[in-house]
Parts: structure tokens; sequence; C-alpha cells
């Protein structure tokens, strides 16, 4: 993840551009991008799609709630302080923001955790709309 912002980073986003983070472990319905795109207010808030497995179609993430070194999944989308970058869509503006992920701390598991905690802590937040999933495999 860090490498990939490095690398759209040395191509000059503007500041209202979208970053779609998303794992290889996935398959985004049709219409997917352009439903989170269009959910993505100008600036402040990140995006998170549904994980839905793809297995038996039920919906099993919504992003969670960062408390104390405990996540909880969170039914309702007003609480989410902590999600996974497997179908995030954020502003580059909010990118920057936040700032890069941290490869020589965290180098693969649970970086996106601390980058969505982060970020809410420097007063963004994150929402997920029910009409946007993906499907995980």
């Amino acid at each position: 993840m860090h490498r990939g912002l490095c690398a759209i980073a040395r191509q000059r986003p503007g500041p209202a551009d979208v970053v779609v983070f998303t794992n290889d472990d996935v398959s985004l319905d049709a219409g997917c991008i352009r439903t989170g795109v269009a959910a993505l207010p100008p600036s402040g808030t990140m995006v998170l799609a549904r994980g839905i497995d793809a297995a038996n179609g039920h919906a099993f993430e919504s992003g969670q709630r960062f408390r104390a070194w405990r996540l909880d999944v969170q039914p309702a989308t007003d609480r989410i302080t902590c999600a996974p970058t497997r179908g995030l869509f954020v502003r580059w503006a909010d990118v920057r923001r936040v700032g890069g992920f941290r490869p020589d701390r965290l180098p693969h598991y649970y970086s996106d955790y601390e980058w969505t905690i982060r970020a809410c802590r420097r007063g963004l937040r994150i929402v997920s709309p029910p009409d946007l999933h993906l499907r995980v495999r």
C-alpha cells in the first residue's frame, strides 16, 4: 500500500482525485467504482465498501470501532473508526492529510487498521453505504 501511494504521488494527482484501495482477493460488482466515487463527499470522509462473502453472499463487515485495543464490528456506519483497505475510497487531499503507511513499523498485517485509525484521529470519518459492496473470496 505504501509503495502504491508513493507511485500515485509521483503522478501528481489533484486534491479532489480519488484513490481506491482494494485487495487481490476481492471482486468488484458492476458499478462498484461509480457508486463509491458518487458516495464520496468533497473532503473529510472515506467510503468503505461492505464485505460480502463470495461463497454465501452474506455481508460480514462494514467497518469496526476501535476502543481500548479491541475491534468491534459496527452495523451502524456512523460509529466506524477503523476499517480494512480492501474497498476504501478516499480523496487524494485526505490521503495527504493522513500521510503514508508505515511499512517500517507494520510491514503488512494491520497496517490498514493503523492507517484508518490515524485518519479518524486526524478528523476524517468513515461511512459504509448499504448499496456499496464487494465480494471477498
